[in-house]
């Protein structure tokens, strides 16, 4: 479970019972008999714990361990060089990124490197997730605007002129 999450809880029901919800690092924000909607607020190892009065009798409780993780971070900078855009972040271990340049290329690597291979702008996004779930999105806020590198055209034939050179001009 992620940080900020909520999530349900369901024990099974007996007829005639009365069901007490508690909760540790969580707000338990519905209950309704044999179950409970808890909002995970504290990153750790926290607890359900579901008590059945049937009866005057008091149930052992059951206890649910949760594991809630931190939230995960997409978060984006880049540089290029010479045509060559270089993507990087603020990434943690034991996550997945997803990475979409915009042009129909993608990539799962923590930091990627991408050429584009038609002039434009692009709109970058960047999906992270971590083990627990946890999801976040990240849209480059402005457009990258990819420009292709202008060619020198050079004649790949000459005649030389038997009487001295040409004034150095070459007339295609």
């Amino acid at each position: 479970v992620c940080l900020n999450d909520t999530k349900n809880y369901t024990v099974a029901h007996t007829a005639g019972s009365i069901y007490c919800w508690q909760v540790t690092g969580g707000t338990l924000i519905n209950q309704n008999a044999n179950s409970a909607t808890v909002l995970w607020d504290n990153v750790g190892i926290q607890e359900v714990r579901v008590y059945e009065l049937n009866y005057l009798e008091v149930t052992k409780p059951r206890t649910f361990k949760v594991q809630v993780a931190a939230p995960i971070t997409a978060d984006i900078n880049y540089s290029s060089y010479n045509g060559l855009f270089n993507f990087s972040g603020n990434f943690v271990a034991n996550a997945n990124y997803n990475w979409n340049f915009g042009d129909g290329n993608t990539s799962t690597e923590t930091n990627p490197s991408h050429i584009y291979q038609d002039a434009g702008e692009y709109q970058i996004y960047l999906v992270a997730s971590n083990i627990y779930g946890c999801v976040d999105t990240f849209n480059l806020p402005s457009k990258i605007i990819a420009q292709l590198e202008s060619g020198i055209e050079v004649p790949n034939a000459f005649s030389p002129n038997p009487n001295g050179g040409n004034g150095g001009v070459y007339d295609p």
